[in-house]
């Protein structure tokens, strides 16, 4: 399962919320959320300087240095996969946003 935190914050706060079962509107919505705070975290990496770094090297400089834009860029991008990566199995599924009805006795 795929829980991520919902707050305004994109990548932390205290509330678990299950993917999977966000309506599609909520979903939608937190896509654009995730969204916009990804591209925020690019933009103040291209006004630092970073513009021409690859999204490796922004990664093993989150790693390595603990650079906080480089952290954020790594945390806000990994908080929109998981988004899309959620939307995508739903369209893959049944071509829309709307829940997958999972049964978990069948596991």
């Amino acid at each position: 399962m795929i829980y991520v935190k919902l707050t305004d914050n994109p990548y932390g706060g205290t509330e678990m919320t299950d993917l999977t079962k966000l309506s599609a509107a909520k979903i939608e919505a937190l896509a654009a959320k995730r969204y916009a705070a990804r591209s925020a975290a690019c933009r103040a990496l291209i006004n630092a300087g970073f513009g021409e770094e690859r999204h490796s090297e922004t990664r093993k400089r989150a790693a390595e240095t603990h650079d906080p834009l480089a952290v954020r860029s790594v945390e806000t991008s990994g908080a929109c996969d998981e988004v899309w990566a959620e939307m995508d199995a739903r369209k893959r599924y049944h071509g829309s946003l709307k829940p997958i009805k999972r049964n978990t006795s069948w596991s």
